[in-house]
């Protein structure tokens, strides 16, 4: 059935498939900031490690991201709420 819908609308399977591996769907991150109240930019404005407002976007919405941006996400999450969580607390995957 695939492969009829994608020769219909002329997508090759390999890009679905791509887009499918890049997305992880939205994360306990954002669940958390929306609890507190918290926007992007209160990350972004207490991160020491150069964090932009699309690396939080990106984060939140699961769009997969390494291990090194979670752990800067991480990084500011803790420093913000005087917390000491861990990355499977923000994130239900690991980056690479």
């Amino acid at each position: 059935l695939l492969s009829i819908y994608f020769r219909y609308f002329g997508v090759q399977s390999s890009k679905v498939s791509d887009k499918m591996q890049m997305e992880a769907g939205i994360q306990p991150l954002d669940r958390l900031m929306s609890d507190a109240e918290l926007r992007n930019n209160d990350l972004v404005s207490i991160s020491q490690e150069g964090l932009t407002h699309k690396q939080v976007s990106k984060g939140r919405k699961g769009r997969k991201i390494t291990k090194k941006l979670q752990l800067k996400i991480l990084s500011a999450w803790n420093q913000l709420m005087s917390e000491n969580l861990d990355l499977d607390d923000l994130f239900n995957y690991r980056g690479k």
